[in-house]
């Protein structure tokens, strides 16, 4: 288990929806997401805190697609371009990274659409 063996140095998180999102649209699902994850995973919960109590410690992002099942792909590749390399991703999945995924409906046109956010925790390892 993650919690207790290092301190979060950094945290990326990422939204992806169907719609064009502007950057009001992301931050209100931001909240959602945090509240949805920490409730489901107290692992999240716990790094998350670790995250809120330090200023400056996230970096956000995102981006429109067409077809939600190929978040997690645009996600490693929008890490990439943050200089974050995961060669073993799928073995972090709810131990450093994180996904939800919902539908909302568009204020704008009340049309439903999809979205999903993901989360990496970059983790100092406590030797």
């Amino acid at each position: 288990m993650i919690i207790g063996s290092g301190r979060v140095k950094h945290a990326y998180l990422f939204v992806a929806a169907t719609i064009p999102l502007d950057q009001r649209a992301s931050q209100r699902l931001f909240p959602l997401a945090w509240q949805q994850l920490g409730q489901a995973d107290p692992n999240f919960k716990a790094l998350f805190d670790q995250v809120e109590k330090r200023d400056g410690s996230l970096t956000m992002g995102g981006a429109k697609t067409l077809n939600m099942a190929d978040f997690t792909k645009i996600f490693q590749t929008w890490l990439q371009t943050k200089g974050v390399s995961c060669p073993n991703f799928n073995s972090l999945i709810n131990r450093q990274v994180f996904f939800i995924s919902n539908e909302e409906r568009n204020p704008r046109g009340g049309n439903k659409y999809q979205w999903s956010v993901g989360v990496y925790f970059d983790i100092e390892i406590k030797r």
